[in-house]
């Protein structure tokens, strides 16, 4: 445990800590420690939070909400980890968790520097927000601030109208 608190990036020293966790059912040891050095103020390698992904899939289930704290906390030091962004946002819809599902793509459109990159979380949001979480006032945000970045577009301008429509909001 000390070798991989010194070195977190060290792969050999949590090898050799994983080794024991069959004969000494120590997972929750290291699942903590896993937790421990990915919610270091060094921040977390990506390679690092993969390793801790697959441990907590494997020894403590696919729907273990220390994945999320692991995936989330790599997005907020290293935004640029497209497989991690996938594997939180399946992880919240696998758990049908669409408040957490949409808070990870409110912090991804808020770290979204390239347009195209922000427009695309835009669309998947609103799609997400109207179709499968039922939170149209939301939905609408995520339409307007796209419409903002593509103000002729006629679908999108379409489908807020529609949305409103249904919510019996004329003023907007």
């Amino acid at each position: 445990l000390a070798a991989v608190r010194a070195a977190p990036g060290d792969a050999t020293a949590w090898d050799r800590l994983e080794s024991h966790v069959a004969e000494e059912r120590a997972v929750d040891t290291i699942a903590e420690a896993y937790l421990e050095a990915c919610q270091s103020e060094q921040g977390v390698p990506g390679s690092l939070a993969e390793r801790a992904v697959r441990f907590f899939e494997e020894w403590c289930g696919a729907d273990s909400p220390r994945i999320a704290v692991v995936l989330e906390r790599l997005l907020a030091v290293d935004p640029e980890q497209p497989w991690a962004f996938q594997r939180l946002t399946a992880f919240h819809s696998d758990g049908e968790r669409w408040g957490d599902l949409l808070l990870v793509y409110d912090a991804a459109i808020g770290r979204a520097t390239a347009r195209g990159t922000r427009e695309r979380l835009l669309s998947e949001a609103a799609g997400i927000a109207k179709d499968i979480a039922g939170e149209p006032d939301r939905a609408a945000g995520y339409l307007r601030e796209l419409l903002s970045l593509r103000p002729d577009d006629a679908k999108t301008l379409a489908t807020l109208e529609r949305l409103l429509e249904r919510q019996e909001r004329w003023r907007d």
